[in-house]
């Protein structure tokens, strides 16, 4: 009988796991075998506008749950979250689509609070491990958590996207834990030919995960299966506060069939979207009690937006500058014309750091 008291929490995630259908054998002793309490100590979930903390000694459940768990903010315990630890669940799927083998050397983007990085540990060896991240702090927690599990990989301490980690050789997988707009070329020159980047792409109106193979200096895959929504990659020391585009002036205000709950409701439109408008976002919009669903160009020279209350009988588009919306709704009608596609189906490339999605 085991002496480990939460032996049973990581006992019932997997049991959860494989009954969702995301954890195959390959990655459920890892699962089983890595202490999550120790890696994640404490997290923090939102109440009122505010941060509530929770420490695993208090609710050693919590720990195992299958849930992504807040664990840094940029004020200490207000502001920004600034880390987090993703869902098991869907590191499960990430895990399982980057085609692991004993001795595959992996490096990861954003060790974090380097749960992830102990599930590799114990599939793979430490040995076979190196990770970076950006913030020291977060790097020296993981390093002393890592160590008390048992595990000791290379980390280290720096912007990712750059060559920042001295390898003596290519590695066969490189996973990133936080998006990036496209693939940097330090991970091509870090990856061995035939290699898988497993990586989150932020297109703007839509981020998705995907799975590209190194054949030359070009990169060929899809998007993964599985969903995901990772923090974007930052500077060092860059600021997380979001500055406000001083918008193109309001141009016109016409009917549309294309609402806020359609778009919402249909991930892989969005990604076609995405692929359509590379130089726009998706945000909320607000203006005291009204909210709306804005598309908007990076710079704000061009936006468009609908109300996000679906149910009035009239919805409307306002625009500044271009219509955007006009690319939606024919994007809207392609897709269903297509036979709503899955998202999955999409073709991704990248060659000379040109990332293309192919319809």
């Amino acid at each position: 009988m085991t002496t480990d008291p939460h032996q049973i929490h990581r006992d019932r995630l997997v049991a959860q796991l494989r009954a969702n259908g995301v954890l195959d054998e390959t990655w459920a002793p890892a699962f089983a075998a890595v202490p999550r309490h120790v890696l994640v100590p404490r997290w923090y979930t939102p109440s009122n506008g505010n941060w509530l903390s929770h420490t695993a000694a208090e609710d050693p459940a919590g720990a195992y749950a299958d849930e992504t768990l807040v664990t840094a903010l940029d004020g200490g315990t207000v502001g920004i979250p600034t880390s987090s630890s993703t869902a098991p669940g869907l590191m499960a799927g990430m895990l399982r689509g980057l085609d692991v083998h004993d001795g595959t050397r992996v490096l990861e983007i954003g060790t974090g609070t380097g749960y992830t990085t102990a599930l590799l540990c114990e599939r793979l060896g430490s040995e076979n491990v190196y990770s970076i991240d950006v913030q020291p702090e977060v790097v020296d927690a993981a390093r002393q958590r890592l160590n008390a599990a048992g595990y000791t990989p290379t980390l280290a301490t720096g912007d990712g996207r750059q060559r920042q980690l001295a390898l003596d050789a290519p590695v066969e997988r490189i996973i990133a834990t936080c998006s990036v707009p496209y693939i940097p070329p330090a991970w091509i020159d870090q990856l061995a030919q035939g290699g898988l980047i497993l990586a989150a792409i932020d297109l703007g109106i839509e981020s998705g995960a995907v799975a590209l193979r190194l054949n030359g200096r070009k990169l060929e895959g899809s998007f993964t299966r599985h969903t995901v929504s990772f923090m974007p990659a930052r500077f060092p020391n860059a600021p997380t506060g979001a500055q406000r585009l001083d918008y193109a002036p309001t141009t016109a205000t016409r009917p549309t069939r294309l609402t806020a709950g359609i778009i919402q409701d249909h991930y892989a439109y969005r990604i076609l979207l995405a692929s359509r408008l590379p130089d726009v976002q998706r945000v909320m919009w607000t203006d005291g009690a009204e909210r709306a669903l804005q598309l908007q160009k990076r710079d704000g020279s061009a936006w468009a937006r609908v109300p996000l209350n679906d149910a009035e009988t009239s919805p409307t588009v306002t625009y500044g500058d271009t219509d955007l919306w006009a690319v939606a709704e024919q994007t809207w009608t392609d897709w269903q014309l297509a036979g709503r596609p899955a998202h999955d189906t999409y073709r991704v490339t990248q060659h000379d750091g040109e990332l293309t999605i192919h319809e």
